[in-house]
């Protein structure tokens, strides 16, 4: 079997992240997430913002092993982390019911 296999993340953010997300975009900057353990390089993430957004509005690209959060004053600061770079936003936000109208054997 191979290890190569790229996997997708869900990684969730509030709606304050936008605009943060936006700017990583734009400059290119990578930026880290709380992610579930088992990340890996090169997997892809796609984020979600919570309420009242409820969408999925980028994606990107996981740049590293997963780690102890960063910053250690962030409420995550004991949550699993990876460093997400090439983050682009998607055309449009997409909401959670058209997901799991679109997918519905994917449990989100």
């Amino acid at each position: 079997m191979s290890t190569d296999t790229q996997r997708v993340y869900i990684c969730f953010g509030s709606p304050k992240n936008l605009e943060e997300l936006e700017a990583d975009a734009v400059k290119g900057r990578r930026s880290w997430w709380t992610i579930k353990g088992g990340a890996h390089p090169g997997d892809i993430v796609i984020i979600y913002l919570i309420r009242p957004i409820c969408a999925f509005v980028a994606t990107g690209v996981v740049d590293s092993e997963v780690e102890k959060c960063p910053d250690p004053t962030s409420p995550y600061a004991k949550d699993p982390c990876v460093w997400v770079r090439d983050v682009q936003m998607l055309p449009r936000h997409v909401r959670i019911d058209e997901a799991k109208a679109r997918f519905p054997e994917f449990k989100f």
